[in-house]
């Protein structure tokens, strides 16, 4: 990309390689590591019409639930409408 490009365009990615990885992407690569972005569970809901949890009061919708809409895996890009649907729903309480 050259310095250029990456001072300009990715300056917050450069930041963080510097803060967290000890590099500059300017001079050597950046390290590549697996890592999980995504876990299956959460806070669990016992009424998904409400999206209450055991706890009064508790309410909890996407990503942050255990609502188990998705069952085995959960495809790309579903995280979106999980928050947006069961957000709303949470919201009305």
């Amino acid at each position: 990309l050259g310095p250029e490009v990456i001072i300009e365009k990715l300056h917050g990615i450069r930041d963080l390689a510097m803060t967290f990885e000890h590099c500059d992407p300017l001079v050597q690569p950046v390290p590549i590591r697996p890592t999980c972005h995504y876990t299956m569970g959460g806070i669990d809901v016992v009424d998904y019409k409400t999206c209450a949890c055991e706890l009064p009061g508790l309410f909890s919708s996407g990503e942050a639930s255990c609502i188990s809409i998705h069952g085995a895996n959960r495809l790309g890009g579903n995280s979106l409408a999980d928050g947006v649907v069961f957000g709303k729903v949470s919201g009305a309480g």
